[in-house]
């Protein structure tokens, strides 16, 4: 039996990985909570001898349903494996990627936001998957689903 090939967005995220980043997709309920526990995650990994992170990147399971909840107002009900291969008319479907250092009690981690940023945008470059960002840190990272969730949108990994 052939192995189910990974999603471009899942492969960015283990390529975001492999570069030192923290990359989560789906993670936890909100950004709050998803922010909390990478803080925490990375006291956890420095006491492990791991080393330090570059930053991180992720989007929630908010930001997800959101974008899928986008859709299938545009598109009707969804089969997660056939996805959705056209764009829809108006405004793209966006999935929000929050990303930058980490920050936690005991001190701040990693590169430089926008630096962190410029990492997730050449990935997502690599790969060829369409996004929006003005290079400012304070803004998220916009990648468009609009032309095939199933290209983006893999199990949580």
């Amino acid at each position: 039996m052939r192995k189910r090939s990974a999603t471009y967005l899942t492969e960015a995220f283990k390529r975001l990985r492999k570069k030192g980043l923290i990359a989560r997709q789906g993670f936890m309920c909100c950004g709050s909570c998803a922010g909390t526990s990478i803080g925490d995650d990375v006291d956890k990994m420095l006491a492990q001898g791991k080393p330090e992170p570059k930053g991180a990147v992720f989007y929630t399971a908010q930001d997800r349903s959101g974008a899928q909840r986008q859709l299938e107002r545009l598109h009707g009900k969804m089969n997660r494996y056939v996805g959705i291969h056209h764009a829809p008319v108006g405004k793209p479907v966006m999935l929000y990627l929050t990303y930058g250092e980490i920050e936690n009690v005991k001190g701040t981690y990693g590169l430089p936001t926008v630096e962190v940023g410029k990492m997730v945008v050449e990935v997502l470059d690599e790969l060829g998957i369409s996004y929006e960002w003005d290079g400012d840190p304070s803004r998220c990272i916009k990648v468009n689903v609009e032309q095939g969730w199933d290209r983006y949108m893999g199990e949580a990994a």
